[in-house]
């Protein structure tokens, strides 16, 4: 858990914006659930988000969690 856990936090944006990294950590932080699960928090308790720009900011979540699923559904698979 430390291995994805740390590094997963470090390009969130939760230390620093992503705009000001190298263009390729702010292409893998397209990959990382908790950016945009930070970005719906933040936006919702500082900035008054709307909920049609939580929706737009969720729906990645939902797709990385639908292909981790079944990735992970394979795997459980080939072991039984």
């Amino acid at each position: 858990m430390f291995l994805y856990a740390a590094p997963a936090i470090l390009i969130s944006g939760y230390a620093s914006p992503v705009g000001n990294r190298p263009l390729a950590l702010q292409w893998l932080s397209l990959m990382d659930p908790a950016r945009y699960m930070l970005l719906i928090s933040r936006g919702m308790v500082l900035e008054n988000l709307p909920l049609s720009v939580a929706l737009q900011q969720s729906w990645p979540m939902a797709f990385i969690g639908f292909g981790l699923l079944g990735i992970a559904g394979l795997f459980v698979r080939r072991a039984l």
